[in-house]
């Protein structure tokens, strides 16, 4: 959600993400920058060609190795 803004536009959204998340709302945001989404979610699911390979909570593991993470559930 973040590709091409610009820094402030990017406090903006990011600020909008939290604020919302305070609220008790639910967001689905769709990304490849797997890293940028485990700063923002709560919980995670990754799509691998079309199949759910992965969903479950954000967790301090997943944040600390995202390539691991990937690697393991996808074909890359």
């Amino acid at each position: 959600p973040f590709t091409a803004h610009d820094d402030r536009a990017a406090a903006l959204l990011a600020g909008l993400i939290e604020q919302a998340h305070q609220a008790g709302k639910t967001l689905v945001i769709s990304t490849h920058q797997l890293r940028e989404a485990l700063q923002l979610a709560t919980d995670v699911a990754v799509l691998d060609r079309g199949r759910l390979a992965f969903h479950g909570p954000n967790t301090d593991e997943l944040r600390a190795a995202p390539e691991q993470f990937y690697r393991r559930y996808t074909d890359a």
